[in-house]
């Protein structure tokens, strides 16, 4: 694999100090976020590994993991070599540590009674973390995804769908800072991927270089996540590529990346993408919270407009009363 950092798995058990501990970060976040691109970047270190939403793994683990592996798929030797070494009443993590010599596993949105089934042991760490993007281009990132059904964009975002309740469930940016959790936005994630690296990096413990930035050169062993940047670990290691929707784009994006690495593929095609009206619906039902987010309104809403407007009218009619009483007690205190 031309240009792939080489990952050997150890062929013996490593015995833990009484001291140590594994960390595992789960990042909660809405599908169509970009964890993809997250679980990649971040795992782009000696002692990280990035398994993404595990749900499909710990599906394969009777089938001894075969195809697991989305970057390299049935001639994955690390998941055939883990499924060989992994004596079942071991803990999960634990025989997965050992096997690759990786101290801190990344996961997005895993399930709970996988994470009962496999962290709640002594030696682990369970970090926690969140992972919050644009509604604009989450929602956008659906729609193009669902065009072959016939389903537009207005239609997708409604109550009924499956995003609307989703999104309202997730805590406000004050009650996220209150916990003890790493909060990534994409945004800023992408646009300086230096300060996010050291965020992240202080947070996990550990230290991250720039090398990490080209998380494609990386031997990684992801089980499910976005086709774009699997695609571009594949095709910098000559692997095969099915065909997708954006392949093109992801693509010409990793030419760029390899000639500056340290500018991010930041995806804002929801700008273009978005029609006046679909953005105006959209304020309607998701601007206030995407604004606590810190992302900017697009439009103002019928609602918020005459909220605007009757406050307005009431700092009016209060200012007029107040100046009135003013005028009555100059006028008392001159009798």
């Amino acid at each position: 694999m031309a240009g792939a950092r080489q990952h050997h798995a150890l062929h013996h058990w490593q015995k833990f100090s009484p001291m140590s501990k594994i960390k595992v970060l789960n990042l909660q976040a809405l599908s169509y976020s970009g964890t993809t691109w997250l679980n990649l970047l971040l795992g782009s270190h000696d002692q990280v590994f990035a398994l993404g939403p595990p749900q499909r793994m710990w599906d394969l683990r009777d089938n001894n993991f075969k195809g697991a592996c989305l970057i390299h798929g049935d001639n994955c030797g690390f998941w055939t070599g883990f499924n060989k070494h992994w004596d079942r009443k071991e803990n999960f993590f634990l025989a997965l540590s050992q096997y690759s010599g990786k101290t801190i596993f990344l996961m997005d949105n895993a399930p709970a009674d996988f994470i009962q089934a496999t962290m709640q042991h002594s030696e682990i760490d369970i970090l926690d973390g969140r992972y919050i993007r644009d509604a604009r281009a989450i929602t956008a990132s659906f729609a193009r995804k669902m065009m072959p059904t016939g389903l537009d964009y207005i239609e997708s975002i409604q109550p009924s769908g499956w995003f609307y309740h989703s999104f309202h469930a997730i805590p406000t940016m004050s009650e996220m800072e209150k916990n003890r959790q790493l909060v990534v936005k994409y945004e800023e994630a992408t646009t300086d991927q230096s300060a996010f690296l050291k965020k992240a990096g202080g947070f996990l413990g550990i230290e991250y270089t720039n090398e990490s930035f080209k998380f494609w050169q990386w031997n990684h062993h992801i089980t499910s996540g976005n086709q774009g940047p699997i695609a571009m670990v594949k095709l910098h290691q000559n692997l095969e590529v099915g065909e997708f929707e954006s392949k093109t784009i992801y693509t010409k994006q990793l030419e760029k990346l390899k000639l500056n690495p340290s500018q991010a593929f930041s995806d804002e095609r929801w700008k273009r993408q978005l029609s006046p009206q679909a953005l105006e619906e959209f304020d309607r039902l998701y601007g206030i919270k995407n604004a606590d987010f810190g992302y900017a309104r697009s439009h103002e809403s019928p609602e918020a407009s005459s909220a605007t407007s009757h406050k307005r009218s009431l700092s009016r009619i209060l200012a007029s009363i107040k100046h009135t009483i003013k005028a009555l007690i100059r006028s008392n205190f001159k009798s």
